[in-house]
């Protein structure tokens, strides 16, 4: 009986082991993916002009104290935003640096103020379901999204994106590839940000109705449309 006892004991010990081994292991591979994936956004925000920016920085950390916490935190983070051109086509595009745990981004807000010459302001708030057939694959990702650059009349097509998330019109086999989910995705309007005149910021939304801080929508010089100047349609 004793001789039995002492058996189980030392298993149960090294049952212990090992799962604390694997454990261990796997904080160990956890903690190496969390520096990897920081290395990654600080590389992206260092390439956007964005390596001393305050608030990406802040977002960032916030993002990884998620990933460390052993919990699964439901609420989307938006670490950053640029406005640039997609470099296969020269289409112009919005750059996410996007954050959420449980994967279920469903699009981005864009909320605008515009000034007008004579003083007065005019504000904007549109919500682009751009994610609700391809969300954004890991914790944190890069994904890049096709825009036209807003001209005064123009406005979401609220039927066309209605019609978009109904996926009638979606072939599910081909979404995940990035040339073909760009090349299906409805119009999406942004104004250029301008200092004094356009104030442009985003914020990510999920399936649950989390929303994300709103961010600042950062250009990026170089080769750009002009406001209002029509885009190519292909995607990228």
């Amino acid at each position: 009986m004793t001789r039995k006892v002492g058996f189980i004991l030392l298993a149960t010990a090294l049952l212990s082991l090992v799962i604390s081994g694997y454990y261990g292991i796997s904080k160990i591979k956890e903690l190496s993916r969390t520096t990897e994936t920081a290395k990654d956004v600080r590389e992206f925000l260092q390439i956007w002009g964005l390596k001393s920016d305050t608030n990406a920085q802040e977002q960032l950390e916030i993002a990884l104290s998620m990933l460390k916490n052993d919990t699964c935190d439901p609420k989307p983070i938006l670490i950053a935003a640029v406005l640039g051109t997609l470099p296969e086509t020269g289409q112009a595009a919005i750059g996410l640096i996007s954050f959420d745990e449980d994967s279920d981004i469903m699009g981005f807000g864009i909320k605008e103020e515009i000034t007008d010459m004579d003083g007065s302001d005019e504000e904007i708030l549109e919500e682009y379901p751009a994610f609700v057939h391809r969300h954004p694959f890991e914790n944190i990702d890069f994904p890049w999204v096709p825009v036209k650059i807003r001209d005064a009349a123009q406005r979401k097509a609220a039927q066309q994106w209605e019609e978009y998330v109904s996926g009638d019109v979606i072939d599910k086999s081909k979404i995940l590839r990035a040339t073909y989910w760009r090349a299906t995705l409805p119009d999406i309007f942004v104004s250029v940000p301008h200092p004094y005149k356009v104030e442009v910021e985003l914020y990510l939304y999920d399936a649950s109705g989390h929303q994300s801080k709103p961010v600042k929508l950062h250009f990026m010089s170089g080769h750009f449309p002009e406001q209002g100047q029509e885009n190519s349609d292909n995607g990228a």
